[in-house]
């Protein structure tokens, strides 16, 4: 059997349909990717931003620890409510692969202010005779290298997890 043009026209304009309708679709999961990506990210800045708030802190020559301890509460605050936040996100289309990057990214930042950044705290609070002490002074300047350390090795293995979430789901990071 002979299909007529007007039969070929309606198949033509069928698959056309059909094409755009997966063009459309691909576009809208690119963009809640992007859009589930961003509200991870929220809360990966207000950790940051609470990190960068702590840094001032100790570099603040007032004398005064209070700063310092109400910086580190609130460090302490944010990462815990950011954890939070990201167990109400849940996984991007069944996919939890960022999410459990960002749970792992911020359990780890927990466990390094609650023991190093802690006992830097403790260590920075020492009156300034007992800071100058070699074995006082090798020690704080071990914890702050061993922050260093694991500060950036934990941020480079969620960047990896979050190039692969925009690789796999076609978004552009910034």
């Amino acid at each position: 059997m002979k299909m007529n043009s007007s039969g070929r026209s309606v198949t033509r304009h069928l698959a056309l349909a059909v094409l755009l309708t997966v063009l459309a679709s691909c576009i809208n999961r690119s963009e809640q990717a992007a859009a589930y990506n961003d509200r991870i990210i929220t809360y990966e800045n207000k950790i940051m931003q609470s990190f960068d708030l702590l840094d001032s802190a100790f570099n603040d020559s007032s004398g005064s620890f209070e700063k310092l301890d109400h910086e580190f509460l609130r460090l302490h605050t944010t990462i815990k409510d950011s954890k939070l936040a990201i167990d109400s996100i849940g996984p991007f289309r069944h996919d939890p692969n960022l999410q459990n990057a960002a749970r792992q990214l911020f359990a780890s930042l927990d466990h390094l202010v609650d023991t190093d950044y802690r006992k830097l705290i403790s260590l920075v609070k020492l009156n300034d005779s007992l800071r100058s002490l070699p074995a006082i002074a090798d020690s704080e300047n071990v914890i702050r290298s061993r922050i260093q350390t694991e500060f950036a090795g934990n941020m480079s293995a969620f960047i990896e997890s979050q190039k692969a979430f925009s690789s796999k789901y076609h978004i552009t990071l910034q």
